[in-house]
């Protein structure tokens, strides 16, 4: 390792790799993960990098980026949308808001219409 690579200590890092769920340290150069593992296995690359402890008393996630809005993402595109905010589908599609309560009434009515079952609940 290199000076221009910063290992970041924390009280816990969760990996999401099943081979290595968890560890204490992770070394980053030019915005990538380069290793991932305790204070002694990044302390044998050479140079060692430059130890950052600002995350020491932290638990670490990768990969989560508003992730209270984005996880089930996918699964909701499967259902009519009557947000109030213009959004685009996972297909690219823009999708108009429904900017009142008329145009919800209006998108739940086709989509109860596209509906075979007439037991069936309508989820939007």
């Amino acid at each position: 390792m290199s000076e221009d690579t910063a290992v970041f200590s924390a009280r816990k890092i969760i990996t999401m790799n099943p081979s290595r769920p968890l560890a204490t340290h992770v070394a980053v150069r030019e915005g990538r993960i380069v290793a991932v593992g305790n204070e002694a296995e990044l302390a044998s690359f050479a140079g060692g990098g430059r130890l950052d402890d600002r995350f020491k008393d932290k638990v670490l996630l990768p990969g989560f980026v508003e992730g209270h809005s984005h996880v089930m993402e996918g699964t909701m595109w499967s259902l009519p949308y009557v947000g109030a905010g213009d959004r685009r589908s996972p297909e690219g599609r823009l999708v108009e808001g429904a900017r009142d309560i008329d145009a919800i009434v209006a998108r739940l009515k086709q989509a109860e219409a596209e509906i075979s079952d007439p037991n069936a609940p309508l989820f939007a």
